[in-house]
C-alpha cells in the first residue's frame, strides 16, 4: 500500500486495489438506553432510548408512544425500532428519539395475550408514572403517537389515564398516519405496519382527541 497520500491505493483481497480517495468514510455512533423492569426483564420494557450525533444544535428529540414493546433490547434492533430510526436519523431535526408503549408488556404477537388479566396492575402503573416523567421531566420536544388500531376497549379505565398524561404534556403531537380501530374510529397508525425497506410517511401534526 503507498502511503504518499494524493493516488494512495487500499488493497483487497487477491490482490485488487482501489482508490481509496473514491471512497468516502462516514461514521455515526448511536447510543442505546434502556429500562427493563427489575424482577422480570425479559417481560417489561418501560423505554428505548436511541440517541445519536447531530452537529445541528437546534435538533429535537422525539418521545414515541407505540402499543407494546416486541423484540427490542439495548443489543437488538426489531422493525419497528428500525422503522423509526430510519425515518428519524437522516432528517436533521432529530438526534433521538424514546421509544415508549401503551402497554410495557414484550410480546411480538399482541394478538394473542390478554393485556388486562394477563399482568400485575403494579407494572401497568409504573408504565403510566415513567410516561408522565419522561413528557414533562425529561427534554421531549414533541411526542409521536402510533399505538394502532387496538387501544380502544382493551382497557378503558388505563386508557383513559394515559390519554389524559399525553394531553396534560402539552407537547405537540405528531404521527405517520391514521388507521381505523374496532370501532371504526380513527386511530394512530403503528411504524411496524411500513416495510422495512419503505419509506414512512412524512410526520404530520395530529389533533388527539381521545373516545373510549
Amino acid at each position: 500500500m503507498k502511503q504518499d497520500g494524493i493516488g494512495e491505493n487500499l488493497m483487497f483481497g487477491e490482490g485488487r486495489t482501489i482508490d481509496r480517495f473514491m471512497i468516502k468514510e462516514s461514521n455515526v455512533t448511536i447510543h442505546t438506553e434502556a429500562l427493563f423492569d427489575l424482577e422480570h426483564s425479559n417481560d417489561y420494557r418501560y423505554s428505548l432510548l436511541k440517541s445519536w450525533d447531530n452537529n445541528d444544535t437546534e435538533s429535537k428529540r422525539a418521545t414515541a408512544i407505540l402499543f407494546n414493546p416486541s423484540q427490542a433490547t439495548e443489543h437488538i434492533l426489531d422493525v419497528t425500532v428500525m422503522n423509526l430510526l430510519n425515518c428519524l436519523i437522516p432528517n436533521p431535526s432529530y438526534n433521538a428519539v424514546e421509544v415508549l408503549n401503551m402497554y410495557p408488556v414484550m410480546r411480538s404477537n399482541p394478538k394473542d395475550f390478554d393485556f388486562h388479566s394477563q399482568v400485575p396492575l403494579d407494572k401497568y402503573l409504573l408504565n403510566l408514572e415513567y410516561i408522565k416523567y419522561a413528557l414533562n421531566e425529561k427534554h421531549t420536544d414533541h411526542v409521536i403517537l402510533g399505538w394502532g388500531g387496538r387501544p380502544g376497549g382493551l382497557w378503558i379505565d388505563y386508557n383513559k389515564a394515559l390519554f389524559e398524561i399525553i394531553l396534560q404534556a402539552k407537547k405537540p403531537l405528531y404521527c405517520f398516519g391514521e388507521t381505523r380501530d374496532l370501532k371504526k374510529r380513527l386511530q394512530p397508525i403503528h411504524p411496524s405496519r411500513f416495510h422495512l425497506m419503505e419509506k414512512l410517511p412524512d410526520l404530520r401534526m395530529y389533533n388527539f382527541s381521545y373516545q373510549l
